[in-house]
């Protein structure tokens, strides 16, 4: 089942990579496997637009059934806990392709994913700012006025740091 999952999500991404479908996809007209590919990746109902006029330049029009019926089948890879967490996770927002009564515990791990992503980034932030204080002080006199404070703000940021990883462990998955 996970293994479905991923295989979809992977398609969706080589899909959705590309602004435009090629002219074999075009001419091949699958069109519900790539609706079911654009399900999976949270694309909405206007999306068959994109490939009505990427494929118009070939002479092919889209089954805009068969792509529906595939997106509908797509959408349940995208709407899950687990996915709508990995997005957040990423620091990518959520489409508003769900069903409503999925709304709220999608959300809740959306938030839950975002809120490491935060993290992350605020890590990020006060690692660099602590190896510009390393730095800093690597190019002062050791009897420098400014090396107190500059190893005092270092540890201050390690301190930091320390918390910071803390919390993100806490969100570093997803019940």
């Amino acid at each position: 089942m996970r293994f479905g999952i991923l295989l979809a999500l992977l398609a969706a991404m080589v899909l959705s990579s590309c602004a435009t479908l090629s002219e074999d996809e075009c001419r091949a007209g699958n069109w519900q496997a790539i609706g079911q590919a654009d399900g999976a990746a949270g694309r909405d109902l206007n999306y068959v637009d994109q490939h009505a006029e990427a494929c118009a330049e070939y002479g092919v029009a889209p089954d805009v059934a068969a792509w529906r019926a595939g997106r509908e089948a797509g959408l349940p890879l995208y709407c899950t806990v687990d996915n709508a967490y990995s997005l957040g996770r990423s620091g990518v927002s959520m489409r508003a392709v769900c069903p409503a009564q999925a709304q709220a515990d999608l959300t809740q791990a959306h938030r839950h994913g975002m809120r490491y992503y935060d993290l992350g980034r605020e890590i990020s932030e006060l690692e660099h700012r602590r190896s510009e204080v390393l730095r800093d002080l690597g190019t002062l006199a050791p009897d420098d006025p400014r090396v107190g404070a500059l190893r005092s703000e270092y540890s201050r940021l390690g301190l930091q740091l320390t918390l910071l990883q803390s919390q993100q462990r806490l969100y570093a998955s997803y019940p």
